[in-house]
């Protein structure tokens, strides 16, 4: 059954030619989160046009939204972002093909840094569809919280793939099938793709207080600080919410590439700016 998806405010036919972001994120009441509006902001002042789009759990009532955003949207929450990006693409189709490119970026991240040259990156590759980093957690594939679909992209119908998605509630079954394969879906239509932050290691040794080593895999959590120096202005909420933002871990490079060593001191934590470290906790526990 097609949940209810209704626009909230905005104009559909100023997407023409301009770098569209659809900002998808959950709004279980009525306002916003100070991280929703933050966040929009921010990508709305980096020049892109931003679509914001919000689960949520109430279609009867509308979600006020005093954000720069050029479109606003709302819809029940079945199938979590990849609901929202089968139903934006599915219902304008037309008006994001006519764009320069569609970026998907959920709200699992935060843009707490104005390092911008990604921007650089995306704009110069001749590829139809960049992703931020790559991963081996669960198996090897393209982390999915940033996808920006170039113009090239669009050509080639890449929308389909979000199109294509059945609307799922299960989340195990979200990530197994749609977003650890979604570079694989893309590549299986002949659709070319790149990743931004090549150089982040994908393995790397922790040595826990006790002497125990433990190998991880995800970039972006554990290695936040190392994300941050290759130059990525976003962070990963559920470093905060795992604690790692604040505790003490000390990242040092070896013979063997990157290791997480507990210290006394973390001479990192002062690369996410409080503001947003007080924002991010406050929205954790927004909903």
């Amino acid at each position: 059954m097609k949940p209810v998806f209704k626009k909230i405010k905005g104009n559909t036919d100023t997407w023409k030619d301009k770098n569209v972001l659809v900002y998808a994120g959950y709004c279980p009441y009525t306002t916003l989160s100070p991280l929703h509006t933050k966040t929009v902001e921010t990508y709305v002042r980096w020049g892109y046009t931003v679509v914001s789009c919000y689960n949520t759990n109430d279609v009867s009532t509308s979600i006020k939204d005093n954000t720069n955003a050029e479109c606003v949207f709302m819809r029940e929450n079945l199938g979590y972002d990849f609901g929202i990006y089968k139903d934006i693409c599915t219902e304008y189709e037309e008006e994001l093909k006519s764009a320069r490119s569609v970026t998907f970026l959920n709200e699992s991240v935060a843009p707490i840094l104005e390092n911008r040259a990604f921007q650089t990156h995306v704009e110069n590759t001749n590829l139809d569809v960049v992703f931020p980093v790559s991963s081996l957690e669960r198996q090897p594939h393209a982390q999915s919280w940033f996808v920006c679909v170039k113009k090239s992209g669009l050509k080639k119908n890449a929308l389909d793939v979000f199109k294509e998605f059945p609307y799922e509630e299960n989340q195990e079954v979200i990530i197994n099938e749609m977003e650890l394969p979604l570079h694989a879906h893309f590549k299986r239509r002949g659709i070319t793709v790149d990743v931004i932050w090549k150089k982040m290691p994908l393995k790397a040794s922790v040595t826990l207080e006790h002497g125990s080593q433990s190998v991880v895999s995800n970039p972006t959590t554990i290695l936040w600080a190392a994300f941050l120096e290759e130059g990525a202005p976003f962070l990963k909420l559920k470093a905060v919410s795992l604690g790692l933002v604040n505790k003490p871990l000390y990242l040092r490079r070896n013979a063997d590439g990157r290791e997480m060593v507990h210290t006394r001191h973390n001479p990192y934590i002062n690369l996410v700016p409080s503001e947003w470290r007080d924002t991010i906790t406050e929205h954790l526990n927004y909903g």
